[in-house]
Protein backbone atom coordinates (compact mmCIF):
# COMPACT_ATOMS: atom_id res chain seq x y z
CA UNK A 1 0.00 0.00 0.00
CA UNK A 2 2.81 2.42 0.82
CA UNK A 3 4.59 1.80 -2.47
CA UNK A 4 1.38 2.21 -4.44
CA UNK A 5 0.67 5.49 -2.66
CA UNK A 6 4.21 6.75 -3.32
CA UNK A 7 4.00 5.87 -7.00
CA UNK A 8 0.59 7.51 -7.37
CA UNK A 9 1.88 10.70 -5.70
CA UNK A 10 5.19 10.65 -7.59
CA UNK A 11 7.15 10.46 -4.34
CA UNK A 12 10.31 8.51 -3.62
CA UNK A 13 10.58 6.09 -0.71
CA UNK A 14 13.15 4.43 1.52
CA UNK A 15 13.15 1.48 3.89
CA UNK A 16 14.61 -0.13 6.97
CA UNK A 17 14.01 -3.74 8.02
CA UNK A 18 13.58 -4.30 11.76
CA UNK A 19 14.62 -7.75 12.90
CA UNK A 20 13.89 -6.92 16.56
CA UNK A 21 11.62 -4.16 17.80
CA UNK A 22 10.40 -3.59 21.37
CA UNK A 23 7.72 -1.34 19.90
CA UNK A 24 5.96 -4.15 18.01
CA UNK A 25 3.31 -6.34 19.69
CA UNK A 26 4.60 -9.77 18.52
CA UNK A 27 7.04 -11.78 20.60
CA UNK A 28 9.54 -11.69 17.75
CA UNK A 29 9.74 -10.46 14.17
CA UNK A 30 11.18 -13.59 12.58
CA UNK A 31 9.25 -15.10 9.66
CA UNK A 32 7.41 -18.24 10.69
CA UNK A 33 9.61 -20.62 8.71
CA UNK A 34 12.70 -19.36 10.59
CA UNK A 35 11.23 -19.05 14.06
CA UNK A 36 12.34 -22.52 15.14
CA UNK A 37 15.61 -22.52 13.18
CA UNK A 38 17.42 -19.51 14.66
CA UNK A 39 18.50 -19.17 18.30
CA UNK A 40 17.22 -16.09 20.15
CA UNK A 41 17.86 -14.22 23.39
CA UNK A 42 15.08 -12.81 25.60
CA UNK A 43 15.06 -9.11 26.33
CA UNK A 44 12.90 -6.60 28.17
CA UNK A 45 12.33 -2.97 27.30
CA UNK A 46 10.35 -0.11 28.78
CA UNK A 47 7.77 0.01 25.98
CA UNK A 48 4.12 -0.73 26.75
CA UNK A 49 3.58 -3.49 24.19
CA UNK A 50 3.52 -7.14 25.33
CA UNK A 51 4.14 -9.99 25.47
CA UNK A 52 7.28 -9.99 27.61
CA UNK A 53 10.01 -10.91 27.24
CA UNK A 54 10.62 -10.40 23.54
CA UNK A 55 13.18 -12.37 21.50
CA UNK A 56 16.28 -11.02 19.76
CA UNK A 57 17.69 -13.29 17.02
CA UNK A 58 21.37 -14.02 17.59
CA UNK A 59 23.89 -13.19 14.87
CA UNK A 60 24.82 -16.73 13.92
CA UNK A 61 26.13 -17.85 10.55
CA UNK A 62 22.63 -19.08 9.65
CA UNK A 63 21.09 -15.75 10.61
CA UNK A 64 23.54 -13.87 8.38
CA UNK A 65 22.93 -16.34 5.54
CA UNK A 66 19.14 -15.91 5.63
CA UNK A 67 19.49 -12.15 5.98
CA UNK A 68 21.70 -12.02 2.88
CA UNK A 69 19.17 -14.13 0.93
CA UNK A 70 16.38 -11.75 1.91
CA UNK A 71 18.43 -8.72 0.82
CA UNK A 72 19.28 -10.36 -2.50
CA UNK A 73 15.59 -11.04 -3.20
CA UNK A 74 14.64 -7.49 -2.25
CA UNK A 75 17.45 -6.07 -4.35
CA UNK A 76 16.38 -8.09 -7.39
CA UNK A 77 12.89 -6.68 -7.03
CA UNK A 78 13.48 -3.07 -5.98
CA UNK A 79 17.07 -1.90 -6.59
CA UNK A 80 16.25 -0.66 -10.11
CA UNK A 81 13.08 1.13 -8.96
CA UNK A 82 13.70 4.83 -9.76
CA UNK A 83 11.48 5.81 -6.80
CA UNK A 84 13.61 3.89 -4.27
CA UNK A 85 15.69 6.70 -2.74
CA UNK A 86 17.74 4.82 -0.12
CA UNK A 87 17.86 1.74 2.09
CA UNK A 88 19.07 1.53 5.68
CA UNK A 89 21.75 -1.00 6.52
CA UNK A 90 19.95 -2.93 9.24
CA UNK A 91 19.81 -6.37 10.82
CA UNK A 92 21.78 -5.48 13.95
CA UNK A 93 20.38 -4.24 17.26
CA UNK A 94 16.93 -3.15 18.30
CA UNK A 95 14.79 -1.48 15.64
CA UNK A 96 17.43 -2.60 13.14
CA UNK A 97 19.56 0.44 13.99
CA UNK A 98 22.20 -0.85 16.37
CA UNK A 99 20.68 -0.14 19.80
CA UNK A 100 21.25 -2.75 22.51
CA UNK A 101 20.28 -1.07 25.76
CA UNK A 102 17.19 -2.66 27.31
CA UNK A 103 15.35 -1.45 30.38
CA UNK A 104 15.01 -4.36 32.80
CA UNK A 105 13.19 -2.25 35.40
CA UNK A 106 12.76 1.52 35.63
CA UNK A 107 16.11 3.20 35.16
CA UNK A 108 18.08 -0.09 35.05
CA UNK A 109 19.47 -1.20 31.68
CA UNK A 110 21.21 -4.30 30.46
CA UNK A 111 23.43 -4.47 27.40
CA UNK A 112 22.45 -7.03 24.78
CA UNK A 113 25.82 -7.07 23.00
CA UNK A 114 26.29 -10.81 23.38
CA UNK A 115 29.30 -11.35 21.10
CA UNK A 116 32.97 -10.52 21.48
CA UNK A 117 34.13 -7.16 20.07
CA UNK A 118 35.87 -8.99 17.24
CA UNK A 119 32.77 -10.99 16.34
CA UNK A 120 30.62 -7.84 16.54
CA UNK A 121 32.88 -6.07 14.04
CA UNK A 122 32.69 -9.12 11.75
CA UNK A 123 28.89 -9.25 11.92
CA UNK A 124 28.45 -5.54 11.20
CA UNK A 125 30.92 -5.68 8.31
CA UNK A 126 29.06 -8.68 6.83
CA UNK A 127 25.71 -6.88 7.06
CA UNK A 128 27.09 -3.77 5.36
CA UNK A 129 28.72 -5.75 2.54
CA UNK A 130 25.58 -7.83 1.98
CA UNK A 131 23.36 -4.76 1.81
CA UNK A 132 25.58 -2.88 -0.63
CA UNK A 133 25.94 -5.95 -2.84
CA UNK A 134 22.15 -6.39 -3.01
CA UNK A 135 21.51 -2.69 -3.75
CA UNK A 136 24.34 -1.41 -6.00
CA UNK A 137 22.14 1.36 -7.45
CA UNK A 138 20.57 2.55 -4.20
CA UNK A 139 22.38 4.57 -1.51
CA UNK A 140 23.04 2.64 1.68
CA UNK A 141 22.39 4.43 4.99
CA UNK A 142 24.27 3.64 8.22
CA UNK A 143 23.04 4.68 11.65
CA UNK A 144 25.46 6.90 13.53
CA UNK A 145 24.83 5.05 16.80
CA UNK A 146 27.07 2.36 15.27
CA UNK A 147 29.88 4.76 14.32
CA UNK A 148 32.06 3.33 17.09
CA UNK A 149 32.58 0.28 14.85
CA UNK A 150 35.26 0.43 12.17
CA UNK A 151 33.12 -1.15 9.39
CA UNK A 152 30.62 1.69 9.85
CA UNK A 153 33.31 4.39 9.89
CA UNK A 154 34.81 2.86 6.75
CA UNK A 155 31.39 2.80 5.05
CA UNK A 156 30.97 6.51 5.84
CA UNK A 157 34.39 7.28 4.37
CA UNK A 158 33.38 5.35 1.26
CA UNK A 159 30.29 7.50 0.76
CA UNK A 160 27.46 5.79 2.65
CA UNK A 161 24.65 8.07 3.75
CA UNK A 162 24.04 8.54 7.49
CA UNK A 163 21.03 8.62 9.81
CA UNK A 164 20.56 9.62 13.44
CA UNK A 165 17.85 10.34 15.96
CA UNK A 166 17.43 13.91 17.13
CA UNK A 167 19.56 15.68 19.72
CA UNK A 168 19.00 13.76 22.92
CA UNK A 169 20.91 12.21 25.78
CA UNK A 170 22.30 9.24 23.83
CA UNK A 171 23.43 11.27 20.81
CA UNK A 172 27.12 11.46 21.67
CA UNK A 173 29.49 14.08 20.31
CA UNK A 174 31.51 11.51 18.36
CA UNK A 175 28.29 10.31 16.68
CA UNK A 176 27.60 13.87 15.56
CA UNK A 177 31.18 14.29 14.36
CA UNK A 178 31.04 11.08 12.30
CA UNK A 179 27.96 12.42 10.53
CA UNK A 180 29.53 15.81 9.88
CA UNK A 181 32.61 14.14 8.40
CA UNK A 182 30.58 12.19 5.85
CA UNK A 183 31.58 12.59 2.23
CA UNK A 184 30.37 15.75 0.52
CA UNK A 185 28.03 13.84 -1.82
CA UNK A 186 26.45 11.77 0.98
CA UNK A 187 23.10 12.67 2.53
CA UNK A 188 22.06 13.03 6.17
CA UNK A 189 18.67 11.74 7.39
CA UNK A 190 17.70 13.34 10.72
CA UNK A 191 14.96 11.98 12.98
CA UNK A 192 12.57 13.13 14.45
CA UNK A 193 10.19 15.86 15.59
CA UNK A 194 7.23 14.47 17.57
CA UNK A 195 4.30 16.88 17.40
CA UNK A 196 1.85 17.16 20.27
CA UNK A 197 3.58 14.87 22.78
CA UNK A 198 2.86 15.76 26.40
CA UNK A 199 6.33 16.69 27.62
CA UNK A 200 5.52 15.84 31.25
CA UNK A 201 4.75 12.25 30.26
CA UNK A 202 7.64 11.81 27.83
CA UNK A 203 10.39 9.47 28.99
CA UNK A 204 12.98 11.84 27.56
CA UNK A 205 11.54 15.27 26.65
CA UNK A 206 14.74 16.20 24.81
CA UNK A 207 14.14 13.35 22.36
CA UNK A 208 10.54 13.41 21.14
CA UNK A 209 9.48 16.99 21.60
CA UNK A 210 7.60 19.73 19.82
CA UNK A 211 10.30 22.41 19.88
CA UNK A 212 9.73 24.72 16.94
CA UNK A 213 13.49 25.27 16.84
CA UNK A 214 14.36 21.60 16.30
CA UNK A 215 13.83 21.58 12.51
CA UNK A 216 16.11 24.63 12.29
CA UNK A 217 18.79 22.84 14.34
CA UNK A 218 18.52 19.86 12.01
CA UNK A 219 19.06 22.16 9.03
CA UNK A 220 22.05 23.78 10.72
CA UNK A 221 23.55 20.30 11.04
CA UNK A 222 23.15 19.86 7.29
CA UNK A 223 20.15 17.55 6.93
CA UNK A 224 19.03 16.39 3.49
CA UNK A 225 15.91 14.90 5.05
CA UNK A 226 14.05 15.89 8.22
CA UNK A 227 11.27 13.80 9.72
CA UNK A 228 8.17 15.00 11.57
CA UNK A 229 6.42 12.15 13.37
CA UNK A 230 6.88 8.40 13.26
CA UNK A 231 3.77 7.69 11.20
CA UNK A 232 1.38 9.47 8.80
CA UNK A 233 -1.06 10.39 11.58
CA UNK A 234 1.70 12.27 13.45
CA UNK A 235 2.64 14.13 10.30
CA UNK A 236 -0.93 15.03 9.37
CA UNK A 237 -1.59 16.18 12.94
CA UNK A 238 1.45 18.47 12.77
CA UNK A 239 0.46 19.84 9.38
CA UNK A 240 -2.95 20.89 10.70
CA UNK A 241 -2.17 21.90 14.29
CA UNK A 242 1.49 23.01 14.19
CA UNK A 243 2.24 23.93 10.57
CA UNK A 244 5.10 26.17 11.68
CA UNK A 245 7.09 22.98 12.48
CA UNK A 246 7.62 22.66 8.73
CA UNK A 247 8.79 26.24 8.08
CA UNK A 248 12.51 25.57 8.44
CA UNK A 249 12.25 22.42 6.33
CA UNK A 250 10.43 24.34 3.60
CA UNK A 251 13.10 27.02 3.61
CA UNK A 252 16.36 25.12 4.09
CA UNK A 253 16.30 21.32 4.29
CA UNK A 254 18.25 19.55 1.54
CA UNK A 255 19.65 21.44 -1.44
CA UNK A 256 18.11 24.48 -3.21
CA UNK A 257 20.02 25.28 -6.40
CA UNK A 258 19.61 28.41 -8.52
CA UNK A 259 21.75 30.41 -10.90
CA UNK A 260 22.54 33.71 -9.19
CA UNK A 261 23.92 35.09 -12.46
CA UNK A 262 23.98 33.80 -16.04
CA UNK A 263 26.12 35.08 -18.89
CA UNK A 264 27.19 34.05 -22.36
CA UNK A 265 30.89 33.50 -23.06
CA UNK A 266 32.20 34.17 -26.59
CA UNK A 267 35.68 33.10 -27.70
CA UNK A 268 37.76 34.39 -30.65
CA UNK A 269 37.44 31.04 -32.45
CA UNK A 270 33.66 31.37 -32.47
CA UNK A 271 32.92 28.89 -29.69
CA UNK A 272 30.25 29.94 -27.23
CA UNK A 273 29.21 28.70 -23.81
CA UNK A 274 26.71 29.47 -21.10
CA UNK A 275 28.25 30.37 -17.72
CA UNK A 276 26.28 29.93 -14.51
CA UNK A 277 27.06 31.25 -11.07
CA UNK A 278 25.24 28.54 -9.11
CA UNK A 279 24.16 29.11 -5.51
CA UNK A 280 22.81 26.55 -3.04
CA UNK A 281 20.23 28.12 -0.72
CA UNK A 282 19.70 24.81 1.07
CA UNK A 283 21.59 23.44 4.06
CA UNK A 284 23.06 20.31 2.41
CA UNK A 285 24.87 19.27 -0.74
CA UNK A 286 23.13 17.39 -3.54
CA UNK A 287 23.83 13.69 -2.85
CA UNK A 288 25.19 12.67 -6.25
CA UNK A 289 26.34 14.10 -9.57
CA UNK A 290 24.53 17.05 -11.13
CA UNK A 291 23.88 17.00 -14.86
CA UNK A 292 23.47 20.52 -16.30
CA UNK A 293 21.93 20.53 -19.77
CA UNK A 294 21.45 23.34 -22.28
CA UNK A 295 19.09 22.77 -25.20
CA UNK A 296 18.98 25.06 -28.22
CA UNK A 297 16.39 23.87 -30.70
CA UNK A 298 16.99 20.16 -31.23
CA UNK A 299 20.60 20.21 -29.98
CA UNK A 300 21.72 19.69 -26.42
CA UNK A 301 24.97 19.88 -24.45
CA UNK A 302 25.43 18.42 -20.95
CA UNK A 303 28.14 18.71 -18.30
CA UNK A 304 28.48 16.75 -15.06
CA UNK A 305 29.47 18.26 -11.71
CA UNK A 306 29.91 16.58 -8.33
CA UNK A 307 27.22 17.57 -5.85
CA UNK A 308 29.95 17.86 -3.20
CA UNK A 309 31.07 21.15 -4.78
CA UNK A 310 27.82 22.97 -4.09
CA UNK A 311 28.23 24.24 -0.56
CA UNK A 312 28.91 27.73 0.71
CA UNK A 313 30.19 30.05 -1.98
CA UNK A 314 28.97 30.47 -5.53
CA UNK A 315 30.07 27.67 -7.85
CA UNK A 316 30.82 28.50 -11.49
CA UNK A 317 29.53 26.05 -14.08
CA UNK A 318 30.23 26.44 -17.80
CA UNK A 319 28.24 24.56 -20.45
CA UNK A 320 29.19 24.61 -24.15
CA UNK A 321 26.44 25.97 -26.36
CA UNK A 322 25.49 23.80 -29.33
CA UNK A 323 26.70 24.97 -32.72
CA UNK A 324 24.29 27.39 -34.29
CA UNK A 325 22.63 28.29 -31.01
CA UNK A 326 19.97 30.91 -31.52
CA UNK A 327 18.89 33.61 -29.11
CA UNK A 328 17.34 31.29 -26.49
CA UNK A 329 18.53 28.33 -24.45
CA UNK A 330 16.59 26.02 -22.16
CA UNK A 331 18.51 25.12 -19.00
CA UNK A 332 17.61 21.95 -17.09
CA UNK A 333 19.15 20.01 -14.23
CA UNK A 334 19.17 16.34 -13.21
CA UNK A 335 20.64 14.48 -10.26
CA UNK A 336 22.40 11.15 -10.76
CA UNK A 337 22.46 9.06 -7.56
CA UNK A 338 24.32 5.81 -8.22
CA UNK A 339 22.87 5.51 -11.72
CA UNK A 340 19.32 6.62 -10.89
CA UNK A 341 18.70 9.93 -12.65
CA UNK A 342 15.83 12.25 -11.81
CA UNK A 343 14.96 15.82 -12.76
CA UNK A 344 15.61 18.64 -10.31
CA UNK A 345 13.67 21.86 -9.91
CA UNK A 346 15.50 25.17 -9.64
CA UNK A 347 15.04 27.27 -6.50
CA UNK A 348 14.05 30.15 -8.76
CA UNK A 349 10.96 32.17 -9.55
CA UNK A 350 9.75 32.18 -13.15
CA UNK A 351 6.26 33.54 -12.59
CA UNK A 352 4.56 30.13 -12.65
CA UNK A 353 4.09 29.98 -8.88
CA UNK A 354 6.12 26.78 -8.50
CA UNK A 355 9.77 25.82 -8.74
CA UNK A 356 10.57 25.29 -12.44
CA UNK A 357 12.27 22.29 -14.01
CA UNK A 358 13.43 24.40 -16.96
CA UNK A 359 14.77 27.95 -17.07
CA UNK A 360 14.48 29.79 -20.37
CA UNK A 361 17.64 31.84 -20.95
CA UNK A 362 17.77 34.76 -23.37
CA UNK A 363 21.09 34.63 -25.23
CA UNK A 364 20.86 37.74 -27.39
CA UNK A 365 22.69 40.90 -26.31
Amino acid sequence: MALEAAEEAGLSWGFRIMQASPSNPPEHLLPDFLAQKLPTHPYINGCSYGPWPKLLPLYTGDYLKYWAEMLALLGDRFDADPLLEYGDVSGYGLWGEGHHGCEVRPGVYEDLVLDSPERTEEVIGTLIRGHRAAFPHTPAVVNLVMAEHEPVRRAIREGCWVRRDSYYRWFEAHHAEAGLLRRGDAAMIFETVMPGMDLEDAQDPAFRHTSLELPRRMCEYGANYGIVGFNPLDTLYAAHVMPQLFDAFREKVGYRLRPSIVWKVERPDGRQSLALGMVNDGCANPPGNLLFSVRCGDRECTVSESGARFAGRMVPVEIPLPEGAGDRADLSLRLDIQGKVRPVTFAAEDGSGSAPYVLHIQLSH
